[in-house]
């Protein structure tokens, strides 16, 4: 019976019922981000695609071992060397769709905390957290977006996009980047840039700084586990840091602005003491 050895989630060792290793695996600094197995036999390079699924393993000179296939849920099609479809990994690699360890013998993917079967496109386990990923479905995989979101965890999606009113002060994607959307034209202009440049930090911080991958310009990722949580947080400190430069500028400001940075910063203490309570 082969025995399976883990770093924490990461699998970096196979031994056999004699305690002989069998193969030793390396990791990248990502999750799910393998770079090298090792084995008495030869040892394999990964090589993976944007999501982090494997594509093709070469050998130490760059020689071809073996490729990959997935359908948009990530169920895998098998290549040789030569490009022709065989019934399973020619080299027994475990790690395929989203960089995730695939259960031959099932024909599962295990995600860590449940199980998914590609070709239904669903986990076979309810959602651990249940409605606290912000999902109706405690079944669905990634809101049925595999094209864009990866769940490492098997707990949430990375980010359901949502669209934000391009008249608000905000923050949302552009270009494939999180920017600020600023629609203050009077003199606590600056002071609502630091406010959203503190959810800039914040949602890059929980979501990556690649969260804006593939979202529409416009729309912001929200949700996730204990994101009621980390809006009320994030909101507490924003407001506290554009109250603290606006107090900061009225003091040396001109006359005429007094009176509207005043009004900014009543806002923003309803705002306290709403978000930090």
């Amino acid at each position: 019976m082969p025995l399976y050895i883990f770093d924490d989630w990461n699998l970096i060792d196979e031994h056999n019922s004699s305690d002989t290793q069998q193969a030793k695996y390396i990791h990248g600094p990502a999750i799910d981000e393998m770079l090298v197995r090792t084995t008495p036999a030869d040892t394999a390079y990964y090589h993976q695609d944007g999501l982090g699924s494997t594509t093709a393993l070469t050998n130490p000179t760059g020689t071809l071992l073996e490729r990959y296939r997935y359908d948009v849920f990530g169920a895998p099609t098998f290549l040789d060397a030569t490009g022709t479809a065989v019934p399973s990994s020619p080299t027994s690699n475990r790690f395929q769709y989203t960089g995730r360890e695939y259960l031959a013998e099932l024909s599962l993917y295990d995600y860590r905390n449940r199980v998914y079967q590609a070709e239904l496109g669903r986990f076979l386990q309810t959602d651990p957290i249940g409605f606290d990923a912000e999902d109706v479905n405690l079944y669905r995989y990634v809101a049925n977006n595999p094209v864009d979101w990866v769940d490492p965890l098997g707990l949430m999606v990375k980010g359901t996009p949502v669209p934000i009113d391009p008249k608000s002060n905000s923050i949302v994607c552009k270009g494939g980047k999180l920017t600020v959307q600023n629609n203050n034209s009077g003199p606590g202009k600056d002071c609502t840039q630091i406010h959203e440049e503190k959810h800039v930090e914040d949602w890059k911080g929980r979501y990556g700084d690649d969260l804006c991958k593939g979202v529409p310009d416009g729309q912001l990722p929200v949700g996730g586990p204990g994101y009621k949580d980390f809006l009320k947080k994030s909101e507490c400190e924003a407001y506290k840091a554009g109250k603290e430069s606006r107090e900061k500028k009225l003091k040396n400001c001109p006359e005429s602005d007094k009176e509207q940075l005043k009004k900014e910063i009543e806002q923003d203490e309803k705002q306290i003491k709403k978000y930090c309570s």
